[in-house]
């Protein structure tokens, strides 16, 4: 699950109420984030290249460094002269993984922040969603680790699952003080939140060939992420919600 790492105590930006600021509606799009991948040597971007596919298909214990340094083209003393060894190419796979999570942060902190919690949390949600589709393989990389509670589980915990999980159990815990969510536990909302997003992926194959549908184009993808949220909601909320117009799928 692709979540967003702070940056410079931001942790929390999301959910503040900056005075003055006019609400951001649910029809606007997300930010669009800019290419800011920086230059790298041909051999260093082939495995990077390689490491994810092979880390995405065979976990870490499952790939070799031989098999990611002939997928690339490369000699293995290459890898270790970039990145140290496997597990440096694969905390790097990640960290490259987040490099547009980070501008999208940015793009958002700029943004105007809807003042209704609910609209918050739905906008979080959607950026969640939309990081993932953005990065695949990262995502099978770290489902991988989620699954099995591999040893790298703590580091990805602490670097980038930690700080969504506080911005969207404050936001949550808002919610319910207002009235507007009812008193489940918090850590169990976050739970099922974010796991119905993620099967998104989980199951992105199978309605294909059970239903001739392709969840992997984004205007189905967007459109399963809001229906998600939507249902997911109502099932929360102390009242009905009034009809709302579905946001629209961000530029990439």
């Amino acid at each position: 699950m692709l979540t967003s790492r702070a940056k410079g105590g931001n942790a929390t930006s999301l959910t503040s109420k900056p005075r003055g600021s006019r609400p951001r509606t649910s029809t606007q799009a997300l930010p669009k984030v800019p290419n800011t991948e920086p230059v790298e040597s041909a051999g260093k971007r082939r495995l990077l290249d390689a490491a994810t596919i092979e880390f995405a298909e065979r976990g870490f214990d499952g790939a070799s460094v031989l098999a990611i340094a002939r997928r690339a083209g490369v000699k293995q003393p290459l890898l270790n002269y970039h990145f140290g060894g496997k597990e440096g190419l694969w905390r790097a796979v990640i960290e490259e993984g987040y490099r547009d999570t980070v501008q999208l942060e940015r793009a958002l902190e700029g943004a105007a922040v809807p003042a209704d919690p609910l609209e918050r949390v739905k906008q979080l949600l959607r950026s969640f969603a939309m990081i993932n589709l953005r990065r695949p393989s990262v995502h099978a990389i770290m489902q991988k680790e989620v699954m099995f509670a591999s040893p790298r589980l703590d580091w990805l915990v602490d670097n980038y699952m930690k700080q969504f999980n506080q911005r969207l159990s404050i936001l949550i815990e808002e919610c319910i003080e207002e009235g507007i969510f009812r008193p489940f536990p918090v850590e169990q909302l976050c739970v099922m939140l974010t796991g119905v997003l993620v099967s998104y992926f989980l199951a992105s194959e199978l309605p294909e060939r059970m239903y001739g549908r392709n969840l992997k184009d984004d205007d189905f993808a967007w459109d399963y992420f809001n229906n998600a949220i939507d249902t997911l909601f109502n099932g929360m909320l102390t009242r009905p919600e009034k009809k709302t117009v579905k946001s629209k799928r961000p530029t990439r």
